[in-house]
């Protein structure tokens, strides 16, 4: 309590009838908000449309991005395309992360990624399930 401020004082008969004059306000305003749910200004609906569209253009992205790494960097027996496609999937910063090491930037990718491929390769990875994605990560089996 502020040191210059009165204490309030009611009876318990004054806190049941301000508690049922919470309640029923509160009832009233539920009800009024079924029967007239606000209106979402202009603005507000388009910002959903876009928000919802960016989502689905990041997830579809991200499966992309997942794909051709799978196929185009760890798949592909060939250096020269290898390499094409790390340039076009990998920023210079990336980092690539997997059991036996971290591997940091583009010419450490392409290297583990050509040691991968060359412990076995006529193997082709095939998805045990559709990319999934959360967000702007995601993962394939």
């Amino acid at each position: 309590m502020l040191p210059n401020s009165k204490k309030t004082v009611i009876s318990r008969r004054q806190a049941v009838a301000l508690a049922a004059g919470v309640a029923a306000f509160m009832s009233e305003a539920r009800a009024m908000a079924q029967t007239n749910p606000p209106e979402l200004s202009r603005v507000e609906p388009i910002q959903f449309e876009l928000d919802t569209n960016r989502r689905k253009t990041m997830s579809s992205n991200v499966s992309a991005l997942l794909l051709r790494n799978l196929h185009d960097v760890f798949g592909e027996i060939d250096p020269v395309r290898r390499r094409a496609a790390i340039d076009e999937i990998f920023h210079e910063d990336a980092v690539f992360h997997e059991p036996n090491g971290i591997y940091r930037g583009r010419d450490e990718i392409d290297r583990i990624a050509g040691v991968i491929k060359a412990s076995h390769p006529d193997f082709r990875y095939q998805l045990l399930s559709p990319p999934e994605v959360v967000g702007d990560g995601g993962r394939v089996r």
